[in-house]
């Protein structure tokens, strides 16, 4: 069924995908369909809407996409995590206080 709904979200039919689309862009748009699920900001907007009317839930818990769409946007390595966590803003505060020469900040 993937196949049919990527060739609904690109405008073109199953023959043209198969037939014209490489293997390497079919395995390209399946994943971005997966970590961008189609009708995503709909979802957005509607919880949006929900939340201003007063709905508690989680936008995640209301809608799947959202919640596919937050899982792919969570950092994927180690150093992803850290740099987010905000330790290593703290790890270079205090090696500045104590004029330590460590790794140059991103500014």
């Amino acid at each position: 069924m993937l196949i049919f709904e990527i060739a609904h979200n690109l405008g073109k039919s199953v023959y043209e995908i198969e037939e014209e689309m490489s293997y390497e862009e079919f395995t390209g748009w399946c994943k971005y369909f997966k970590q961008r699920p189609y009708g995503w900001r709909e979802d957005n907007r509607t919880a949006m809407l929900l939340q201003a009317q007063g709905v508690k839930q989680k936008p995640e818990a209301l809608f799947s996409s959202l919640a596919d769409l937050k899982r792919y946007a969570q950092p994927s390595t180690l150093a992803d995590s850290l740099v987010k966590s905000g330790l290593l803003n703290r790890l270079r505060e205090t090696a500045s206080r104590n004029n330590i020469d460590w790794i140059p900040s991103d500014d």
